[in-house]
Parts: structure tokens; C-alpha cells; sequence
């Protein structure tokens, strides 16, 4: 007999950054970052529930180079720091995980730009967290776990959107 149980996921992640060039080829600046993570499974005899919020903020550092064209080669390094909170029940008065964060991500990319102002970048990136786990109900600590570490590769396409800073127009009478 076959099962009719449905796994629902939803993920979401925004990454704002802000960047000023220092010279035409390096910037530098921070980034915040968040991203929900939501799977439920309801199986009758094996049901599951898994939330996770995450939050971080660090430095970035992007070093470009003009290849020709619309189009640049980068090299990305941003290390960030944060917390997270992983709950595996749905009742908020269950204990939860509670993580802070170490967590990197720097690596090779291009972009294209498609205006001014706008590029679709395609990044590939090794990106690693160090958790540092407690387990706590209503914010009391009930056990703390060994660090651990997850990293690996990641390929990324998005939008990287750019500001570009007014210059002042003047205008010479004779």
C-alpha cells in the first residue's frame, strides 16, 4: 500500500550587502544575512517538523577585474558571525537548538552586467559554519555540544544590484 504522507519545504535568503570601492578594483564593506528554513512531513506514523532562523553580519571584501565587454571576474571573501535557532517541534515550549556561528564564504565568480546598475553573477564558493550547539528551553541552557563543522562547495547565480554615487555637475560662467 502505497503512502500518501507529503514532505512541504520552504526556504528563504536574503543577503544585502553594501560595498564601497576603495580603488577602481577593490571594495569593501559588510553584509548581513538571513535565511528560513521550514520542512514539515505529514507522515501518520512517522511524522517531522523542522524550522531553522538564521542570522549573520561580518565584512566582505571583493576584488574585480575587467575581462572585456559587460563582464568581470571577482574574487569574494566574507567572514561573518551570528546565531540560529533550530526547532524540531512545533510547540514553541518544547526545547530548541541554539546555535552561534562562525561561518566564511570566499570564492571565484563572474559578472555580467545587463545595465548601469544591475549584473547576474554566477559565483562558486567554499563556504564553511562552525556551530557552537546548546540545546535550551525558555532560554535556559540544558546541554552544550562539541563544535561542529559543516563547509563545501557552493554554485550561486543571482542579481548583485549597484549604486553609484552622484557626481556634481558645475558649470562654468565666462
Amino acid at each position: 500500500k502505497g503512502s500518501s504522507a507529503k514532505t512541504y519545504e520552504f526556504v528563504f535568503s536574503l543577503t544585502p550587502s553594501e560595498l564601497y570601492s576603495v580603488i577602481k578594483q577593490l571594495a569593501i564593506g559588510g553584509q548581513i544575512s538571513y535565511s528560513h528554513y521550514q520542512s514539515k512531513n505529514n507522515d501518520a506514523m512517522n511524522p517531522s517538523f523542522s524550522s531553522t532562523n538564521a542570522f549573520t553580519i561580518g565584512p566582505a571584501l571583493r576584488a574585480n577585474i575587467f575581462i572585456g565587454g559587460k563582464t568581470y571576474f571577482f574574487f569574494h571573501v566574507s567572514p561573518s558571525f551570528g546565531i540560529d535557532i533550530n526547532r524540531i517541534y512545533e510547540d514553541r515550549s518544547q526545547p530548541y537548538y541554539s546555535n552561534s556561528l562562525i561561518a566564511w564564504r570566499a570564492g571565484p565568480g563572474f559578472s555580467v552586467f545587463a545595465s548601469k546598475s544591475m549584473a547576474v553573477e554566477f559565483g562558486f564558493y567554499y563556504d564553511g559554519i562552525k556551530e557552537i550547539d546548546a540545546i535550551k528551553q525558555d532560554k535556559n541552557v540544558l546541554l552544550k555540544r562539541s563544535p561542529v563543522f559543516t563547509h563545501g562547495l557552493t554554485v550561486a547565480v543571482g542579481l548583485q544590484f549597484y549604486a553609484h554615487k552622484k557626481t556634481k555637475t558645475t558649470v562654468n560662467n565666462p
